[in-house]
């Protein structure tokens, strides 16, 4: 029991600490057009259109990541993971969040977009790293329908 705590302890202080200042939002979104423009052929600009031109990147990165982790790729994904989330919660703010007082935070250190007091939020980068990676029933909850069904939580609230 001792052993099991000081193991804990000791992971904890290995920990890496993400901080909002060591997130380049506009680097992230730069790579994020980058590689859907090297998936579909198609550049996102912030339009009603990105959404469903990043879905077909993470579906494509989805059907890839079997063969890119036995290749040793697996931080590519993460990579692309990071880069769709963070351009998705950047589109989630400029279409409406923002006006609503959200705005990127750090919660149990990863990046978000949440309320002013960071009650209501949510983690872009999570949920594209989840739809990449995740097999099972219902894992694939396109980006449109996320976005979606929160503003329209939002709108009700």
């Amino acid at each position: 029991m001792q052993a099991d705590r000081q193991e804990k302890d000791n992971m904890n202080t290995d920990c890496i600490t993400i901080r909002m200042e060591d997130i380049d939002i506009g680097k992230l979104c730069g790579a994020a057009e980058d590689i859907a423009f090297d998936v579909t052929g198609e550049k996102l600009n912030m339009d009603s259109d990105c959404l469903m031109i990043l879905d077909r990147v993470v579906e494509c990165f989805s059907e890839l990541k079997y063969a890119m982790i036995a290749g040793g790729d697996e931080e590519l994904l993460y990579l692309v993971a990071a880069a769709v989330g963070i351009y998705t919660g950047e589109y989630m703010l400029r279409h409406s969040l923002a006006r609503k007082g959200f705005r990127w935070m750090i919660v149990d250190n990863e990046p978000g977009i949440f309320d002013s007091d960071g009650a209501l939020g949510l983690y872009p980068v999570s949920r594209v790293y989840d739809m990449i990676i995740n097999d099972a029933p219902g894992a694939l909850f396109p980006l449109q329908e996320y976005y979606g069904s929160f503003s329209r939580f939002m709108q009700a609230s």
